[in-house]
């Protein structure tokens, strides 16, 4: 799994957009979230497997999904960027100082 802990990255997000988002839907709102944790775990070094344990997903596929679906996001709209990034520092903060949940 290299040294991704989806557990926090997860926390952080329910954090950052309020709401939890593991639910099986096909709600816009839900899927743009799970597209992200799936883009940001597999930046961390998670499986597709792994991710798609954390999160809900069906199978590892949806992961493979997700993440491409947020490559083209990120491309299209600079506010999935700001999220991203701004989400990637609140982890790295986190893991820096030892914070886990």
């Amino acid at each position: 799994m290299g040294n991704a802990d989806l557990k926090l990255l997860y926390d952080i997000m329910v954090s950052y957009y309020g709401c939890g988002f593991k639910e099986k839907t096909k709600l816009r709102s839900v899927s743009d979230k799970k597209a992200m944790f799936a883009y940001i775990g597999r930046k961390l070094g998670a499986s597709y497997r792994l991710i798609a344990e954390e999160i809900g997903y069906m199978n590892h596929s949806s992961a493979v999904h997700g993440e491409g679906l947020m490559e083209d996001l990120i491309a299209m709209d600079p506010s999935f960027n700001r999220q991203l990034n701004e989400i990637m520092d609140e982890y790295e903060f986190r893991k820096f100082a030892g914070i886990l949940v």
